[in-house]
């Protein structure tokens, strides 16, 4: 990227950390229109400030519901340059896949978001990057898609991935047991749900608490 555009994606990026989300659409898209007078309209450099747009358009704003349809359509712009542009193996394109996927899974459709999801986790792998990131959105999506056996080597592997580096956060552990659950993997899914619980203590919201502990007993009730 050319200087001027490199401080226009860092100004937008620092309005989103801010939350001021008004004034990083304008600054992303003063940043888009840069970028396509400089390097044309299919240009790679185009793919940042597009997906900063995108971001700036849904990611925690007021009007996230009413902006769902403008993220979706500048993230699948940012996609297409990025599998025109980019080698099969490069992290842009997972973060574009990624992004992408997750936003259609967010706007109701977990079937396709699977397909982005899962692509992007290919391209990370390829490209040795770290795919703990990935798996999260993904293992949710697959669960909604009502897919928990596809799920659960993902979950697994989460799983594994988290504790290795540190004790799994509760967001995991919930996702994690549940695809474990949802799955058929009763013991791997006790012991996950009973570490949620530990690690969730009394302070937490009760209804969530209640819900793993609902879990639980099921699991215990012999199968028919």
């Amino acid at each position: 990227m050319t200087d001027a555009l490199s401080a226009l994606v860092e100004d937008g990026e620092s309005r989103l950390y801010d939350g001021d989300y008004a004034g990083a659409r304008r600054i992303f898209e003063e940043a888009v229109a840069h970028a396509e007078r400089t390097h044309g309209e299919r240009a790679k450099e185009l793919i940042v400030p597009l997906m900063g747009l995108a971001r700036a358009s849904g990611e925690n704003n007021a009007t996230a519901c009413a902006q769902m349809e403008r993220e979706l359509e500048v993230q699948a712009r940012a996609l297409a340059i990025a599998e025109a542009a980019l080698p099969e193996d490069d992290l842009l394109l997972a973060e574009c896949l990624h992004a992408h996927g997750v936003s259609v899974w967010a706007n109701g459709e977990p079937s396709r978001a699977v397909e982005l999801l899962l692509r992007a986790l290919d391209v990370v792998k390829r490209a040795g990057g770290d795919a703990h990131g990935y798996l999260g959105p993904l293992v949710g999506a697959l669960l909604d898609a009502k897919r928990a056996a596809d799920a659960l080597p993902h979950a697994q592997e989460l799983l594994r991935l988290e504790d290795a580096s540190s004790p799994a956060d509760l967001t995991t552990l919930f996702i994690v047991g549940q695809a474990f659950r949802d799955a058929g993997a009763t013991a791997e899914a006790k012991s996950v749900l009973e570490r949620f619980l530990v690690a969730f203590g009394e302070d937490g919201n009760p209804a969530i608490r209640d819900e793993v502990v609902a879990w639980l007993k099921a699991l215990d009730v012999p199968a028919s």
